[in-house]
């Protein structure tokens, strides 16, 4: 069986202000062909396809029509929600989705319908979180799913006990007891697969997975992932990597775009799995749909305006840090920005005086309203207030 490893598209995400859709449309693209050249049986989505639970329009669309281009090619689908997804918008076509060989689980808890799925895989049996399938091909697998197991999302488990000494477990044996008890229903006839979207300790996060907890209660180690597993197929964090600990090949896929300049210049991949009598050979192809993300520090505005127009032809998106003895004027800023339109976010770095005697505070509190804004906002950010945050300030004070 050859298994594809996707996950964390962030299908709506931007970078800052900048819009990824046209990214984000290549990786779609990249990701059939990748499968179409792979000969890829089955894609596994980890979970965050979309970036918040109320995705634009576009973004749901451009979800549905790679499912459907997979499927296409004869590649069947398992979908899995993460901490980003709403489940039931995830998983909200569902009935017309397994008419063409996708699968989606919505929770932990979620039993998939058993049967035919188009003309691409059969459910043979399943329960809450696991499946057994069968390809056309004739290959088989027990595929045990764990989407994103918040404690809301785990109580809905049948098997899930909520006495006394279960509030006591940790969260980390709590999955440990269900991710264990799916195992039970591996085949030594079968490829035996777990997919989750989770953190395990010691993994490598980046900047861009936000909104959720790296450390504390939601962190887990690597023993919750069975032993029996021929591979482990994980979604939540964004560089591609394999997890330190398991008793079996374990990897996060990443994200297949940088989304934060944290990630600059780590390679985007997905993962092939071909799986021959439970061994797993395991191989990253690389992603090209991304724009390069440069973080670079240059000293003062005139080296900031050399190094734009330097780079103003290339297809980057750029972070700049100025390091400057004086404030970042206005026009200079305007110069930069229009010099090198990929450039993205401007970060001056200006020494000020940071000791304020008496007789300034006094005079600060004398001040009008408007000057005063103006000089917090040229202390933040090393250059002078531009007219239309100016016309916000004032609109903003006129309405209070």
């Amino acid at each position: 069986m050859r298994i594809l490893h996707t996950s964390d598209w962030h299908f709506g995400r931007n970078l800052e202000f900048f819009s990824r859709q046209a990214e984000q449309e290549k990786f779609s693209d990249e990701l059939i062909k990748i499968a179409k050249d792979e000969k890829a049986d089955l894609a596994v989505i980890a979970g965050d396809i979309f970036d918040t639970a109320n995705p634009p329009v576009w973004a749901e669309k451009l979800y549905y029509d790679t499912l459907k281009k997979l499927t296409d090619e004869g590649v069947g689908v398992l979908v899995i929600s993460g901490n980003h997804d709403s489940p039931q918008g995830l998983c909200s076509a569902e009935s017309l989705a397994g008419s063409n060989g996708i699968i989606m689980c919505e929770y932990p808890s979620t039993k998939v319908r058993e049967g035919s799925y188009g003309n691409i895989l059969t459910v043979e049996e399943s329960g809450e979180g696991w499946m057994r399938i069968r390809l056309n091909g004739g290959e088989k697998a027990v595929i045990a799913a764990l989407p994103y197991p918040s404690e809301s999302r785990i109580a809905k488990l049948v098997n899930f006990v909520s006495g006394d000494d279960e509030i006591k477990a940790s969260y980390n044996e709590r999955i440990k007891k269900i991710t264990y008890s799916l195992a039970e229903h591996f085949k030594p006839d079968c490829a035996n697969i777990f997919v989750s979207h989770i953190y395990i300790n010691g993994g490598k996060p980046s900047d861009s997975e936000r909104n959720f907890q790296l450390g504390g209660a939601y962190a887990l180690n690597a023993d919750i992932i069975p032993p029996e597993c021929d591979c482990a197929l994980l979604g939540h964090l964004h560089r591609p990597q394999k997890v330190g600990g398991a008793m079996c090949p374990a990897y996060y896929s990443g994200s297949p775009l940088a989304y934060s300049f944290s990630e600059a210049g780590y390679t985007k991949s997905v993962y092939i799995y071909d799986i021959k009598n439970h061994k797993a050979d395991i191989k990253a192809v690389s992603l090209t749909c991304g724009r390069t993300l440069i973080s670079t520090q240059v000293n003062g505005a005139p080296e900031a305006i050399a190094w734009c127009e330097a780079h103003g032809g290339e297809d980057i998106l750029a972070e700049l840090k100025i390091v400057s003895d004086v404030p970042i004027s206005t026009e200079q800023l305007k110069t930069m920005r229009d010099a090198c339109p990929g450039l993205i976010s401007i970060i001056p770095d200006v020494p000020s005086d940071t000791a304020v005697t008496e007789s300034e505070s006094a005079g600060r509190l004398l001040k009008p309203i408007e000057e005063s804004f103006a000089d917090f906002y040229r202390l933040k950010n090393g250059s002078d207030m531009p007219e239309n945050v100016k016309k916000i300030f004032a609109d903003l004070r006129g309405e209070a």
